[in-house]
């Protein structure tokens, strides 16, 4: 898919990403050519890098040579316009902010709502397993659930709650749909992958916060009624939303508690 945004033009790559290419960026920003821009992207790869994955396509030039063509995210963009330090950048960035929020707000619009959620949230490929969840944090979970941990593993009560508590309260009810269809049960219901691993990387600065929060009130609960109530007052109905990051429609996380005891 390719959408025109006067002026400029910003495409949507496989995963779901919408990008903007380095010739595309380097016009707009002065360069008398593109390599002078490239040779700066180079320069501050890693930075790039570290905010999201970096995609660069080689491909053959006009002259028959190959050459790596670099296709930025909003924000490496935007991190590469304002270390242009040309006398167009800041007014370049701010137009280019609203060209990414004008584009993804029409995608979504016409996008059918689960494949929104699957292009947002849902990474191509399953991530290495790491540690997510601080230490303590299942020993205090089966103490507020009143549930025996068993020997191995966890009470599958516990995965009840973190998809309630962590992936619903974040992503939403169709966003907890996109990731549990990446990441499937088998017969026994067991799966294969932690649900975050199936994430984009994006969105794990955002979740292993929320889980820090999780952990804290965990750690000062007696029970599960109090932890409701300490929940609600951690996230007052104002932002306590099942959706935090899509801005679904607002519910209290009571509710939730009487669902589970219902």
């Amino acid at each position: 898919m390719t959408a025109q945004i006067i002026p400029f033009k910003i495409e949507r790559q496989q995963d779901g990403e919408f990008r903007i290419s380095d010739a595309e960026l380097a016009g707009h920003l002065g360069y008398a050519e593109v390599r002078y821009f490239r040779q700066a992207i180079r320069k501050n790869l890693s930075d790039i890098s570290e905010l999201d994955f970096c995609v660069i396509v080689t491909q053959k030039s006009s002259g028959g040579r190959p050459e790596k063509i670099y296709w930025l995210t909003e924000r490496q963009a935007i991190h590469m316009v304002y270390r242009a330090d040309t006398p167009v950048a800041r007014e370049l960035a701010i137009k280019l902010t609203k060209a990414f929020v004008e584009l993804r707000r029409k995608t979504r619009l016409e996008m059918p709502l689960p494949e929104f959620f699957r292009l947002s949230l849902v990474n191509d490929q399953v991530r290495q397993w790491q540690r997510e969840y601080p230490d303590g944090f299942f020993v205090d979970l089966h103490r507020v659930l009143g549930l025996d941990r068993p020997a191995i593993g966890n009470h599958s009560n516990c995965a009840h709650f973190i998809n309630r508590y962590i992936y619903k309260f974040l992503f939403g009810e169709l966003g907890l749909t996109a990731i549990r269809d990446a990441n499937p049960a088998d017969e026994e219901h067991v799966r294969a992958h932690k649900h975050h691993q199936v994430l984009k990387a994006k969105h794990m600065p955002a979740l292993r916060q929320h889980i820090e929060k999780v952990a804290t009130i965990l750690s000062c609960a007696i029970s599960l009624r109090q932890f409701d109530d300490l929940f609600n007052r951690r996230f007052p109905s104002v932002n306590t939303q099942i959706g935090f990051m899509f801005g679904e429609m607002p519910v209290m996380a009571g509710r939730l508690i009487q669902e589970t005891r219902s």
